[in-house]
C-alpha cells in the first residue's frame, strides 16, 4: 500500500491542491488513508481493499497530476 511519503511530487502537490479547497475540520478523525496511480493494477487492488476497510464517512476522489497521471485519493473520517 502506498504511503504519502512514496507519492511523486507531481501527486504530493495534487492533494495538497485538494486540500488547499477544503476545509480541513470537516474531516475530524481522519484515518485510512490510501492512494494508487490510475491504471497500476496492484495499486488499485489494495486501494480497493482498504477502502473496503474504512469507518463510516468517506471520501474518495481521482486527482489529475501536474505530469499527466491521475492518482485515486481517499480516506475515512468520523465516528
Amino acid at each position: 500500500m502506498l504511503s504519502y511519503k512514496d507519492l511523486t511530487p507531481a501527486q504530493q502537490e495534487a492533494i495538497d491542491k485538494w486540500w488547499s479547497t477544503r476545509n480541513e475540520d470537516d474531516y475530524e478523525c481522519s484515518d485510512n488513508y490510501r492512494y494508487a496511480t490510475v491504471g497500476n493494477r496492484e495499486q488499485e487492488a489494495q486501494y480497493k481493499q482498504a477502502e473496503s476497510n474504512g469507518c463510516c464517512g468517506f471520501v474518495d476522489d481521482v486527482l489529475d497530476c501536474s505530469d499527466g497521471t491521475q492518482l485515486m485519493f481517499g480516506f475515512n473520517y468520523g465516528h
